[in-house]
């Protein structure tokens, strides 16, 4: 979304939520009215809307400095910049979704420290994605480990259906498609197959902690995945 358009359209809702509000709460005789009952109603989606407008707004702008710091490396020929990858729409294989800048002097762990940072911000809606650690198989192999957490709000939660807001077991672990475009993402982006400085050599993911097999459509996070 256009970020003139959608700061236009942050502001109008806004407005249409302020004045609900304010008949929301006026007179105390009018609670009962049908009509004030729905305008309440109106007014809680409105809400929703402009918190959720909000967090794209928000993403928009970080990802516009993200941006800038990549054209200002590239510029300056100092720094490294690294893609992160999606799922193409048609068939799925693994296309640059944009690229993010990577500072040169910072260790193999920082590195993969910021790149889950940066896909959790921009692919994921801020859900936290932890390298848990990096450790070294009998033949040598660095293999990443991965790991997907619930967002702190539904850390309490019962069951997957009680979740609010983004959630990896109730979302993007959901559906054929979604779970096959969760997947791209991340392996191919962890990876990095092209890059040629130090790097892991494999990537293995985990939910909460556990094994992720037990989710039918991101079978593909199961298991160790290998440059």
């Amino acid at each position: 979304m256009n970020r003139k358009i959608a700061g236009m359209l942050l502001a109008m809702l806004i407005s249409i939520v302020f004045t609900c509000g304010f008949y929301s709460t006026g007179n105390a005789a009018l609670k009962n009215d049908p009509e004030i009952e729905e305008l309440k109603q109106k007014y809680e989606k409105l809400e929703a809307s402009v918190a959720n407008l909000q967090k794209e707004v928000e993403n928009l702008e970080e990802r516009f400095h993200e941006e800038m710091a990549v054209i200002a490396s590239l510029k300056a020929g100092e720094g490294e910049v690294l893609p992160i990858y999606r799922a193409n729409v048609d068939d799925y294989s693994r296309e640059i979704g944009m690229y993010i800048s990577m500072p040169p002097e910072k260790s193999l762990r920082e590195k993969l420290d910021i790149m889950a940072q940066k896909v959790s911000l921009f692919y994921f809606e801020g859900l936290p994605i932890e390298v848990a650690e990096i450790k070294t198989e009998d033949d040598g192999r660095k293999i990443a480990v991965i790991d997907l957490k619930e967002s702190r709000e539904n850390q309490s939660a019962s069951e997957p259906s009680k979740y609010k807001g983004a959630s990896w077991a109730a979302g993007y672990f959901q559906g054929s498609t979604g779970g096959i475009e969760t997947s791209v993402c991340l392996i191919e982006t962890f990876l990095q197959k092209d890059y040629k400085g130090e790097w892991i050599d494999g990537a293995s993911f985990t939910y909460e902690g556990g094994r992720v097999d037990n989710f039918d459509h991101i079978a593909n996070l199961a298991g160790t995945n290998y440059r």
